[in-house]
């Protein structure tokens, strides 16, 4: 057992455990958004071989509420709901195929966890057009303080997000120009991000 929270971080997780357990439901995803955009994966609690990050932390709090409040997919299950199920199988058979199988199985637990979890929590809590249209007003208004943050990075160069580990303090450079990443593992990855939100916006 190894508890890696600082002090930011976990006020920051107890404030959005509470909001996915009191928030409506068309709002209570707002809580796994606000995980993925503003913590590093560096923060959380490893147990044993399992890294709960705080967002993996979240997702359990949202299948908590879910079962007490007995919430259900909207329209039972559906054929990308299948799909989803058969892509996590697949993923953790493939793992037996690698050199270090074990390992790779437990990575693949974890990416099924937190992709599969986010995946369904999201089919619960948006449950027709309007809660969608709900959720990406919110994505965009959530966003534009990160957008503000790693446009000071592009210039300054420092990464704010570095006092949750992972991230460095100073940012890399490409042809003589800071690549913002945010809190994201990579400056890719923090473009990936903008550049699906986009069209949401």
């Amino acid at each position: 057992y190894l508890m890696d929270l600082n002090n930011i971080a976990l006020a920051f997780l107890i404030a959005n455990v509470g909001l996915i357990l009191v928030l409506p439901r068309r709002l209570a995803a707002l809580p796994l958004l606000l995980g993925a955009c503003y913590i590093t994966r560096a923060q959380g609690i490893e147990l044993g071989p399992f890294n709960f990050t705080c967002l993996r932390m979240l997702v359990a709090v949202g299948f908590v509420r879910v079962i007490a409040r007995r919430e259900r997919l909207a329209g039972g299950m559906n054929s990308l709901d299948k799909l989803m199920l058969i892509w996590a199988c697949w993923l953790l058979f493939s793992s037996q195929f690698h050199n270090d199988p074990s390992g790779m199985l437990v990575t693949g637990l974890g990416l099924v966890y937190s992709t599969c979890g986010i995946y369904f929590l999201i089919r619960v809590f948006c449950q027709s057009q309007d809660d969608l249209v709900w959720l990406c007003r919110f994505m965009v208004i959530i966003l534009v303080p990160l957008a503000i943050e790693m446009l000071s990075e592009k210039i300054t160069g420092h990464n704010f997000f570095s006092i949750f580990g992972e991230v460095a303090e100073i940012s890399a450079i490409r042809e003589d120009t800071f690549r913002a990443q945010g809190p994201f593992g990579h400056s890719i990855l923090a473009g990936t991000v903008g550049a699906v939100c986009l069209p949401f916006a």
